[in-house]
């Protein structure tokens, strides 16, 4: 009986560790894009020329040491500014 209430209790704080991970992970995402944008005013013109691109993409890259964004954080940006 005792080890049951643990299991269950253990279960419960597992899943709310995990909901408030997800928080967090949802938050710290919006907050890189909102701090790239306000940092980054370049944007690509619409250009199908691959040099301008380039160009723009490590103009954008430059940002992100100064704002302390690791890979992680890169990968979100990415996603974000992608999808939209």
């Amino acid at each position: 009986m005792v080890q049951e209430s643990n299991g269950e209790l253990l279960a419960g704080l597992t899943r709310l560790l995990e909901k408030q991970a997800e928080a967090t992970r949802r938050v710290k995402s919006k907050e890189v894009y909102e701090r790239f944008r306000n940092m980054s005013s370049k944007e690509l013109s619409g250009t199908t020329n691959p040099l301008v691109a380039e160009d723009w993409i490590e103009s954008l890259e430059i940002v992100f040491p100064f704002q302390g964004v690791g890979q992680w954080g890169k990968g979100v940006w990415h996603q974000l500014l992608v999808e939209g």
